[in-house]
């Protein structure tokens, strides 16, 4: 119970961050991306002494492949805050490189007779599996008309990308895509 408490209490406090950082870009004149602000050398501190366990730290680092370039100073505060070495070594460590997804040809849908005859449209979403030969092995639909949904899936079914990679390594993915459908 009292790790649940203390996990909540971080994760409101890593929350309380990125809403401030995004509070302060928002005052300034000039438009800017609305980002999440990452997580610091003093968020890592706040959630150790939250007394949150090295695992939900070090999946927090990962999800956000954060790494640090550590001065002697910080890493000194990071010892006396008590953060173990594990941590350390996660916040030191390179970020791997993530190359997205991309999509190189696609199919496009048939219009089903049945939704055309009742002038169905819309636009159907779907997540789709991208194995690591960049073959979509499967289309799930997320949203959309129900007349529209096979069609989206099947078509979606026949595409091709160039696969996501880690490192230069080819890895399986999910891809969030949107199929639109308009009568002709």
């Amino acid at each position: 119970m009292r790790k649940a408490i203390c996990f909540s209490m971080a994760l409101v406090f890593v929350l309380a961050l990125r809403v401030s950082g995004q509070q302060q870009t928002a005052n300034k004149t000039e438009p800017t991306e609305s980002k999440p602000r990452a997580l610091t050398v003093d968020g890592v501190i706040a959630m150790v002494q939250a007394q949150l366990s090295d695992e939900v730290i070090i999946k927090q680092l990962r999800e956000e492949n954060k790494s640090f370039v550590l001065a002697p100073e910080e890493v000194a505060r990071l010892k006396q805050a008590n953060v173990s070495e594990a941590v350390l070594k996660v916040m030191s460590a390179p970020t791997s490189k993530v190359v997205q997804a991309r999509l190189l040809n696609s199919v496009p849908p048939v219009y089903p007779q049945v939704a055309a005859t009742q002038v169905v449209q819309g636009d159907v979403k779907l997540n789709l599996t991208v194995n690591e030969g960049g073959n979509v092995t499967l289309a799930k639909v997320l949203s959309g008309p129900p007349l529209l949904r096979s069609a989206a899936a099947d078509a979606t079914r026949q595409w091709r990308y160039a696969p996501e990679t880690l490192d230069g390594t080819a890895i399986a993915t999910h891809v969030i895509v949107t199929v639109h459908f308009e009568p002709k």
